[in-house]
C-alpha cells in the first residue's frame, strides 16, 4: 500500500543521510570515510530503528487482523531492507564511486586565503 511505500522511502532517505553525511565530511581514502561513517551513524539509527520497531510492534499487537497480519509485516520488511541498504550496499557503493577527498579541497582553499 502507498503508507509502506512511504515508510520505506522515508526510512532509506532517513538512514541513507546519516551515512552520507559523514561520509562527505569526513577527509580520508573512500574506504576509511565509508567505515567511520557507518560506524559514526549507527547510535542514531539504533535509536531510530527501536522507534521504528516499537511502532510496528503496535501494529502487531492490534485487534484489527488487517495491521496484525499484513501491515505490520510489510513495515518490518521494508525496515530490515533500509537497513540492509544503509549499513551494507550504500557504504560498498560510497567506497567505490563516492566523491573524492573533497573536504580536503576545501579545508586548503579556506588556509591559503
Amino acid at each position: 500500500s502507498f503508507l509502506c511505500l512511504f515508510f520505506t522511502i522515508a526510512t532509506t532517505t532517513t538512514f541513507s543521510v546519516h551515512v552520507g553525511v559523514p561520509f562527505h565530511s569526513l577527509i580520508g581514502s573512500r574506504k576509511y570515510r565509508a567505515l567511520v561513517s557507518v560506524l559514526e551513524s549507527g547510535e542514531t539509527i539504533s535509536g531510530l530503528t527501536t522507534i521504528r520497531l516499537v511502532a510496528i510492534l503496535g501494529f502487531y499487537m492490534s485487534s484489527r487482523p488487517f495491521y496484525h497480519n499484513d501491515f505490520s509485516t510489510l513495515l518490518l520488511l521494508s525496515l530490515l531492507i533500509s537497513l540492509f541498504h544503509s549499513f551494507f550496499l550504500f557504504p560498498v557503493v560510497l567506497s567505490f564511486l563516492g566523491p573524492r577527498n573533497s573536504t580536503k579541497n576545501q579545508s586548503q582553499s579556506q588556509t591559503q586565503t
